[in-house]
């Protein structure tokens, strides 16, 4: 990038999955993002890449009623990140 901005990345991809079935729904997502610009000064541009998973279920009590949960650590990041491999 000529002229970098920060927390602009160079690519970005996202795949997800929904499952409903009577009153319960799943749902989940992938997210890879590379190249994300976390530093743009002259001279120390810094980038990182890194992984996101959501994974989300509801429940519909009735037509006008819906619970939603997340587990315990809602977005997932991975610990290691793909720039230290």
């Amino acid at each position: 990038m000529e002229n970098p901005v920060i927390a602009a990345p160079g690519h970005k991809l996202y795949a997800g999955v929904d499952f409903t079935r009577d009153r319960w729904g799943v749902s989940t997502g992938v997210q890879y993002i590379k190249d994300l610009y976390t530093n743009v000064s002259k001279g120390k541009e810094k980038k990182e890449s890194f992984v996101l998973w959501n994974l989300r279920a509801n429940y519909r009590v009735c037509r006008c009623l819906c619970t939603r949960g997340k587990p315990a650590g809602a977005t997932l990041r991975n610990k290691r990140r793909l720039s230290d491999a």
